[in-house]
């Protein structure tokens, strides 16, 4: 009985020594792992969107090229992107190099990439994170090679990459191809970057030709939070014994503006608020949830009528009327965004959405400027 007793103390204390050394980390399934971890240091606070250190580390034999980020399970969350379109311009030289110049008022058509990664090697990317789960799920989309990586460039194949010279103009870069010691000279100081697009990374690379079939492993995080009783899995579970839908069709996000999460169900939403609910809760105007990640984390702007009185003025004016005689209306800066707009924040999100239904509205996404976005009533004229 005593051996019996100590036996299975000795494994309990290596269950509990292991899923202490995973706090914090992925496990490691495919090519890649991954951390995500509050910049400040501390724990997660349930439900409060923070900058967060993404960490991503190469663990298999050939170079990877991660090209996204998402919270799988949060229908809301805002992807971490390190392949993006930037501002500017890309043109092939004589010499097959290409040259990147910040200048050109456009978005250029080529992509870079932050996230190429030989094997061992690693990246923080600085993203926004929510904390819901106590496991969280995150889809991590990549591109790779198809051969063990022996220091050439063609064991990237099919990866062609090219990788820029020391800067020498700060407005300006040229990219060779590939080389062993170039890019080991950039990577071990641009271990840290921020997401792609608008701008470009110090460490951003860019592929030339087909770079293959993109691939995606899903790594689970357990993501140190502080306590709550009502996580994402249970408001899943929840939402799919009241709905009556699989749980795994639920798409759900939270919301701090209303406390609970925002349930989307065919054309409407509704409000979730604990694991004893026993009906759907306060009915929302249907809406991306996108909508509730945002206003998270700053004022939303929604359109709410066409009317563009001016050319592109690069600011915007004020219409001189009130939406529902409480939301001050301002026009477009005519080039980025056209049309009549107000502000909601996240104290007045409740009411708004509470009037939105009462009208019979509803909300849609409009995505423009590299991943800016605005949100707009139905009924906008």
């Amino acid at each position: 009985m005593q051996n019996r007793l100590l036996v299975a103390a000795l494994l309990l204390s290596v269950i509990l020594l292991y899923t202490l050394q995973l706090i914090g980390h992925a496990a490691q399934p495919g090519p890649l792992s991954l951390s995500v971890l509050p910049m400040n240091g501390k724990a997660f606070t349930f439900g409060k969107p923070t900058t967060a250190f993404f960490t991503l580390k190469n663990t298999g034999d050939k170079a990877v090229v991660v090209t996204e980020i998402l919270a799988t399970d949060d229908a809301g969350a805002a992807p971490v992107v390190l392949s993006s379109s930037v501002y500017g311009g890309i043109g092939k030289e004589s010499d097959g190099s290409y040259n990147f110049g910040e200048m050109v008022q456009d978005a250029t058509r080529e992509a870079l990439h932050a996230g190429f990664l030989l094997p061992g090697q690693q990246v923080t990317v600085d993203g926004e994170y929510r904390s819901l789960a106590r496991i969280a799920r995150f889809t991590v989309s990549y591109l790779s090679s198809s051969h063990h990586y022996d220091g050439t460039a063609a064991s990237l194949a099919p990866l062609d990459v090219y990788i820029a010279d020391a800067r020498k103009d700060p407005m300006s870069r040229t990219f060779h191809r590939f080389s062993a010691k170039a890019w080991h000279s950039i990577s071990a100081v641009a271990m840290r970057t921020e997401q792609t697009g608008p701008g470009a990374s110090d460490r951003a690379v860019l592929l030339e030709g087909d770079p293959g079939k993109s691939m995606c492993s899903i790594l689970t995080v357990p993501c140190v939070t502080d306590k709550t009783d009502f996580v994402l899995n249970d408001a899943r579970a929840t939402a799919a014994r009241i709905s009556g839908h699989a749980k795994e069709t639920v798409a759900l996000s939270y919301s701090s503006a209303l406390q609970g999460y925002v349930v989307a169900e065919k054309q409407d939403c509704w409000l979730l608020k604990s694991a004893g609910q026993t009906g759907r809760g306060t009915l929302l105007p249907a809406m991306p949830l996108s909508l509730p990640w945002d206003i998270d984390h700053y004022p939303v702007r929604v359109q709410v009528g066409e009317k563009q009185p001016f050319g592109i003025t690069g600011h915007e004016d004020p219409a001189g009327w009130k939406l529902w005689e409480i939301y001050p209306v301002t026009y477009g800066d005519g080039m980025y965004t056209q049309g009549e707009f107000i502000q909601v924040t996240a104290k007045q999100f409740p009411a708004f959405l509470a009037t939105v239904r009462v009208k019979g509205d509803s909300l849609t996404e409009h995505q423009y400027f590299f991943r800016s976005r605005y949100f707009k009533l139905a009924g906008a004229k």
